[in-house]
């Protein structure tokens, strides 16, 4: 799965705006062909927006919050794994990471 960019997610928000599109009608996902579509979903209605992170603390395989600006990276949230699918973060060992920590997706 390719990451969502931020600026083409607000982008895409700003041009279909005027036609009348909904903002939380277009959502970001993490979706791979062998899940059939989606592994995760935000909440219906929710208007999507990025996390903004310490790039230093996500470097360390820590998620951080932050103020935008220098050192920071913004990522889509991609919400909550949808019914059915259960969705860990592993370490190299498969061992189970806590949250907001980096790792292996493993469904």
């Amino acid at each position: 799965a390719e990451p969502i960019a931020p600026a083409v997610w607000r982008a895409f928000a700003a041009k279909t705006r005027p036609a009348g599109l909904d903002p939380a009608a277009a959502q970001p996902v993490y979706g791979l062909a062998e899940a059939t579509l989606a592994v995760t979903f935000p909440p219906p209605g929710e208007v999507a927006e990025p996390l903004v992170l310490d790039r230093a603390s996500l470097s360390d395989g820590v998620a951080v919050d932050t103020e935008p600006g220098e050192g920071a990276v913004e990522l889509m949230d991609v919400g909550r794994p949808v019914d059915g699918c259960a969705v860990r973060i592993v370490d190299d060992r498969g061992d189970v990471l806590g949250d907001r920590r980096v790792g292996h997706i493993v469904m």
